[in-house]
Order: C-alpha cells, then structure tokens, then sequence
C-alpha cells in the first residue's frame, strides 16, 4: 500500500505514468520497495530479540521454539 502512494506521488511530480519509469525515478533517487524493507527489519528485530531472550529463558530451565 505505501509502495503505491510512493508510485502516485512520483506520477505526480514527474508526469510520468509508466511503471517502468517510475521504479527507475524510484531507484535512482533511493526509494527502495517499502515492503521489502519491512519485512528485512523486522525479520532482523525477531533475530536480534530471540539471541537476547534465548540465554535468559534457559536459566529458567525453560525451552524455547523457534522463531519462524
């Protein structure tokens, strides 16, 4: 959805209304797709908190499953 609003706001500016160049206005500006950078970060945030909280839980003798 915001990758949308992102292309709009570049059609409106530019007056451009091929998608081909409007990813090329995108990448070359530096707006990368929104939702692949959701989903690294957040995928990044999950790892950094399951090494932070893995070693506590165990000295609670308790085991822990997998993040997937």
């Amino acid at each position: 959805m915001l990758n949308n609003l992102i292309n709009r706001a570049v059609h409106k500016i530019v007056n451009i209304s091929d998608n081909c160049v409007i990813e090329d206005i995108r990448d070359f500006v530096g707006l990368c797709d929104i939702e692949l950078q959701y989903r690294q970060r957040r995928e990044k945030f999950m790892k950094k908190t399951y090494s932070l909280m893995h070693p506590v839980l165990q000295t609670f003798g308790t085991t822990v499953e997998c993040i997937p």
